[in-house]
């Protein structure tokens, strides 16, 4: 009957600006899982709301095709993470839950849904059985006792009563076996992570963590952490190796009051390096998610942190960022500078202040960590937001040898100094390993020259790029050599200074050995800069208007057709001339502008207005791609890294 029914929104994983709405005969929450049909094809979506009144004609609202109870339910705290992003990234809730619930992801929840419906089906029809089987059991035994009551001779009875014996073992069986079928359900927790141990039973086995560094330091620094957290602040912990002591005290508090830890990093590789320290620290308590691991075990992890019968530490990238928390007690920024935790494709959000917001609605510390902070993070402890923790900085000495100075005195052999070949040449002598950077790949021709000047000893010596060379272990390292590193200052860039001193000083505290630099720019500030570079820069970007004084919108514009592209572009900027756009200018990739791509760039004000203006933007661009019919080529960056 239509007078039954109930109406809800849902949330799609599409890129839609509204929550269509379903009826449904049965009542459902908020976060249920249901299958539905739109614009002629099958989805599964999350109920964002119920009891809707709605604004159609309710004939024409189309009935949920099945309500996935085997599905598990989105939590409220997951949906308000979803809001946030849509609404600070400029995207749709539906990308936001197509990020975190890809459809691989979907699918394999469906076939497991399927399959755990068809085990309860099987299961129910098998108790059925044996309930008819114990209900005739028991007819036969009333007639066995009545038969008894009567008068028999000895051989008689004898019968009589073997036949009511074997009844009543039968249906004692029976009776077993409809009881084991019952406690098959409440022992059914999935495996893999559920053997892992509390940290508590890991004392034997795990390293305490105030053995990896002096207690008095660790602890005071550790002090200074706790005693921000008690203020309600976001922590930026800077510094150098001893940071990572200082994380494993915070993480080791926050597990012992039954908390769970979420420690980020921004690519696989580093989580690669940490897990064995973590392990050591804590055991099984720790769990590690990210692409590379299997759907199994990504599983496993999420329905860990949905029972939440034990506190875990999770090491994840930015995908970690989705996984179903309940009892969140702390967020660990690992690099929070990186630049890949700027998540490339839609919904384009950034990983670190996302993570900032997840700690805000768990009501969760959040510790952000690096050698080298963002401006960005420092900015927010300038204006008392954040609070900035230091540790000391070890760092190895950097030499700057300009190539232009010593082009001028026969003192370059192809691309390589003199200086450069003689200490090689000193570090091959001693045993010692080199290894050669370059912005960009490939090293064939750098090979050829190396092999020639060092001919039988070139196996000593490594090459690589410096995106690489970032997720490498520089453990055994005696000299690294960076060549080319003007290109690291890209003048398209506004952020190549402070990635580039990024860069140096991220290699300049791993490396316990020697690092040279070959620049044509010597006296480039980059490598002038001292403890103080961060307050210069900013100087910089407040005399510009640059972030973090300000905030950034890239509305970027993508297409195989150069003459659309430009007239497209063209009419788009012009269409938000209200809010003072730059451009549309080709972006730069490498060296090269991107020729099937133009950026419009929008500087806004930080003030109150901010989130308002954010949206009229989104709105204009709407409004231009249905007019112009040019949906699917407008994509928008928000803060753009």
């Amino acid at each position: 009957m239509m007078d039954e029914d109930r109406y809800i929104k849902v949330i799609l994983p599409l890129k839609l600006a509204w929550e269509p709405c379903y009826r449904v005969s049965e009542e459902v929450r908020t976060g249920t899982r249901v299958s539905v049909t739109f614009a002629g094809r099958k989805y599964t979506g999350v109920v964002s709301a119920t009891g809707v009144t709605p604004d159609m004609d309710p004939g024409r609202i189309l009935p949920v095709n099945a309500v996935e109870r085997h599905m598990e339910p989105i939590g409220e705290k997951e949906l308000a993470l979803w809001r946030f992003m849509a609404d600070y990234y400029l995207c749709t809730i539906g990308e936001v839950y197509k990020q975190a619930y890809p459809a691989v992801k979907t699918a394999g929840e469906e076939v497991r849904a399927r399959a755990e419906e068809r085990q309860e089906l099987m299961k129910a029809r098998t108790e059925e059985l044996y309930r008819k089987r114990i209900r005739s059991l028991e007819e036969r035994l009333v007639k066995k006792e009545a038969a008894l009551a009567g008068r028999h001779n000895a051989k008689v009875t004898a019968e009589l009563e073997a036949g009511r014996d074997r009844i009543l073992a039968e249906l004692k069986e029976a009776g077993r076996k409809l009881e084991a079928l019952g406690k098959e359900a409440d022992s059914s927790a999935p495996t893999g992570m559920t053997n892992a141990c509390h940290p508590e039973e890991t004392e034997g086995r795990r390293r305490d963590p105030d053995s990896f560094a002096s207690p008095g330091m660790t602890g005071e620094t550790a002090g200074q952490v706790k005693k921000a957290f008690t203020e309600g602040k976001t922590v930026l912990l800077q510094g150098g190796k001893m940071r990572l002591e200082v994380i494993l005290e915070t993480a080791r508090r926050t597990l012992e009051s039954g908390r769970d830890v979420l420690m980020l990093v921004p690519e696989i590789t580093l989580s690669r390096q940490l897990q064995h320290t973590l392990r050591e620290a804590f055991g099984e308590a720790v769990t590690v998610f990210h692409s590379a691991e299997t759907a199994g075990n990504r599983r496993e992890v999420a329905t860990a942190l949905r029972r939440g019968d034990r506190p875990w530490l999770v090491l994840g990238t930015r995908s970690a960022l989705f996984l179903p928390f309940r009892n969140l007690g702390l967020v660990i920024v690992e690099e929070e500078h990186d630049i890949a935790y700027k998540q490339d494709g839609t919904p384009r959000y950034g990983a670190r202040d996302t993570a900032v917001m997840l700690g805000n609605i768990h009501g969760a510390h959040v510790l952000l960590s690096s050698p080298t902070p963002s401006l960005e993070s420092l900015y927010n402890c300038i204006t008392g937001r954040y609070a900035l923790v230091r540790t000391p900085l070890e760092e190895s000495a950097m030499e700057i040898v300009d190539t232009s100075v010593e082009a001028r005195k026969n003192g370059m052999v192809g691309d390589l100094s003199r200086i450069l070949i003689a200490r090689i040449g000193y570090t091959l002598d001693n045993d010692g390993k080199v290894l050669v950077l370059r912005p960009w790949g490939p090293f064939d021709d750098l090979k050829e020259q190396v092999g020639k000047l060092f001919p039988g000893r070139d196996g000593g010596i490594r090459f690589s790029t410096v995106h690489e060379a970032r997720r490498t272990d520089l453990e055994g390292i005696s000299l690294l050599a960076l060549l080319n590193a003007d290109t690291l200052m890209d003048k398209h860039d506004f952020r190549a200074d402070e990635k580039a001193v990024q860069t140096l000083e991220q290699f300049r505290g791993r490396l316990s050995g020697q690092m040279l630099v070959q620049t044509r720019q010597g006296e480039h500030p980059v490598y002038l800069m001292g403890d103080d570079y961060a307050l210069r820069l900013l100087k910089e970007r407040k005399a510009f208007r640059f972030p973090p004084y300000s905030r950034m919108i890239d509305i970027i514009v993508r297409d195989g057709n150069a003459a659309r592209l430009s007239k497209l572009s063209a009419m788009l900027a012009h269409s938000l001339r209200e809010f003072n756009p730059e451009g549309p200018f080709a972006p730069f990739r490498g060296r090269e502008p991107e020729q099937d791509a133009r950026i419009i760039r929008i500087m806004l004000p930080r003030n109150r207005h901010l989130p308002e203006t954010k949206r009229k933007i989104a709105a204009v661009i709407g409004d231009f791609e249905k007019s112009c019919k040019y949906t699917g080529h407008v994509t928008l960056d928000v803060d753009p890294l």
